[in-house]
């Protein structure tokens, strides 16, 4: 699978590469960007050839989709560990209701056997159990 993904990346650069040849008249021919804002005054780059202005908004695109794509890792790394604390104190509080409950059973059943006198009676209860 790795070299089939190399396969198909070196296959994509090349055809962008062939389409950049194709066309190189277009990407280097050289034009200036205007910035004619009212309150500020009158911006204008030098000479700059078409693929310098579009590989620059490629990396703007870039760099603003990255920015994204950070807030929203920041976000869900503060939930993941907002559930790992929740998480941690659910499990001892499980904990200590399974204590809890092994400590009643264990009373309880001394209870039991605190109340019969002797293993007589046990046994006539269970001989009268089966008869009905």
């Amino acid at each position: 699978m790795k070299k089939i993904k190399i396969a198909l990346w070196v296959i994509l650069l090349g055809i962008i590469g062939f389409v950049f040849y194709q066309n190189r008249e277009f990407f280097m021919a050289k034009h200036n960007l205007i910035l004619d804002i009212p309150f500020m005054a009158h911006r204008e780059t030098s000479d700059l050839t078409n693929a310098v202005i579009i590989a620059a908004f490629f990396l703007a695109g870039l760099l603003i989709s990255y920015l994204f794509c950070l807030y929203k890792k920041f976000k869900a790394n503060k939930t993941i560990k907002k559930l790992t604390v929740s998480n941690e104190t659910l499990k001892t509080e499980i904990c200590t209701l399974r204590n809890e409950l092994t400590a009643f059973t264990k009373q309880y059943a001394t209870s039991q056997q605190a109340d019969m006198p002797d293993d007589t009676a046990v046994k006539e209860d269970s001989i009268e159990q089966e008869k009905l």
